[in-house]
């Protein structure tokens, strides 16, 4: 029998058709194999510890590096040190006396002076504008002023005025003063320390009839006259009789007179005492 083409091509799809059911059934009756499954990879976190890292190991070089050390160059300019802190000065300690005796008052006489020179320090000896020394023998003078209670005067004002060593007076009532040493001060004013001593470069002075040889002087205080006097020398007998307070003690050396005569105020004068710290 003779299949038409319609026939043929009928056949040759339902053969394909059981083909393939075939090939579908024998691949369903096959063994699957099981899926497999991948888990999610968690990484591990990172707990800090209280224990410190280890620090890196250092490569230590085997051969020392070179270095350069730089020296600064000086400068000329000097180092400033500190100042030290200036120190204190204690002012002399007061030394009071026991009062035994006042110093006596006397007459001022007729030659305070009227007149006095530009010069008035208490060195009698070097007059400004003067280049020559005056005649006589040196005398330095010195003393402590006190007041009643035998305390040192500071700041009071001590002035003295006498003869050339001619006994000739710087005042117009000396007839001779116009023959007096113009090389000598004749007036002098000195001012007290703390401790109330006072000072003089002068000369003796000249004696003239009918006088003892004698130096006048005032003590001021605050510009108020409190005390004249005069001062005499123990080795001139025309002195005698004149009261103990009033003499000068004197020494010599090396054709220098050294005298020293201490005055005592009959008054108290706490204003002026010397002033000292620690005490």
């Amino acid at each position: 029998m003779t299949l038409s083409a319609k026939s043929t091509n009928q056949f040759v799809h339902l053969l394909s058709i059981l083909v393939l059911s075939s090939i579908l059934a024998a691949c369903s009756a096959a063994p699957q194999e099981p899926e497999t499954i991948v888990a999610n990879t968690i990484e591990p976190s990172i707990v800090p510890t209280d224990e410190p890292t280890p620090a890196p190991e250092i490569e230590v070089p085997t051969v020392a590096p070179t270095i350069e050390v730089i020296v600064a160059e000086a400068t000329s300019e000097p180092t400033l040190e500190p100042t030290p802190a200036p120190t204190a000065t204690l002012a002399p300690a007061i030394e009071t006396i026991e009062v035994t005796y006042f110093t006596e008052s006397q007459q001022e006489g007729p030659y305070y002076p009227t007149q006095k020179l530009d010069d008035q320090d208490n060195d009698l000896i070097e007059v400004a504008g003067q280049t020559d020394r005056p005649a006589g023998n040196e005398l330095l003078l010195e003393g402590i002023i006190y007041d009643a209670t035998g305390t040192p005067l500071s700041g009071v004002q001590i002035e003295i005025w006498q003869t050339d060593a001619n006994g000739v007076y710087l005042h117009p009532q000396d007839p001779t003063t116009e023959s007096r040493d113009r090389n000598f001060q004749f007036y002098g004013e000195a001012i007290t320390a703390a401790d109330g001593s006072y000072f003089f470069r002068t000369i003796v002075p000249g004696k003239y009839e009918p006088r003892p040889v004698h130096i006048h002087f005032k003590v001021r205080v605050e510009g108020q006259e409190v005390l004249t006097s005069q001062m005499y020398f123990p080795d001139d007998t025309t002195a005698q009789g004149q009261d103990s307070s009033v003499f000068i003690e004197v020494t010599s050396e090396n054709d220098v007179f050294l005298g020293t005569r201490d005055v005592i105020l009959r008054n108290e004068y706490p204003a002026f005492h010397a002033v000292t710290s620690g005490n």
